[in-house]
């Protein structure tokens, strides 16, 4: 089951002026097998676990979950939906003045001060 859409568009609106029908999804169909004994649904987008295993928190990411920590338990979350955009120079996207402008205060990087990233989400946990 993909839990990632690859569009161009970040819309939820509908195309008909219909209201969309929500789906109601098993939140443990979206867990593993696998990771049913260590993992369980807890609200919304969050599971739970008292379990801090390396291991488990790599399985967690590898199935797209984002793990986040409290007190004594793990509390990974799952965007069931998400939008990605791919842009190249064939891409037909537009995008609004206001966003572009907006986005002129964010930076995106990859794999860079990753130890600083670490150490700023311990901070404000």
């Amino acid at each position: 089951m993909a839990r990632s859409s690859n569009s161009s568009s970040c819309s939820s609106r509908s195309t008909n002026n219909r209201p969309q029908e929500e789906e109601i999804v098993d939140p443990n169909s979206l867990l593993p097998q696998y990771l049913l004994p260590l993992v369980r649904h807890y609200h919304d987008d969050f599971y739970v676990s008292r379990s801090f295993e390396p291991r488990l928190i790599v399985q967690l990411m590898a199935e797209g979950f984002l793990p986040i920590a409290t007190r004594g338990y793990l509390l990974p979350k799952l965007h069931v939906e998400r939008c990605v955009l791919q842009l190249n120079p064939e891409s037909k996207l537009h995008i609004s003045k206001s966003t572009r402008k907006k986005s002129k205060r964010f930076l995106f990087s990859v794999n860079t001060c990753f130890d600083e990233v670490v150490a700023g989400c311990h901070r404000q946990q």
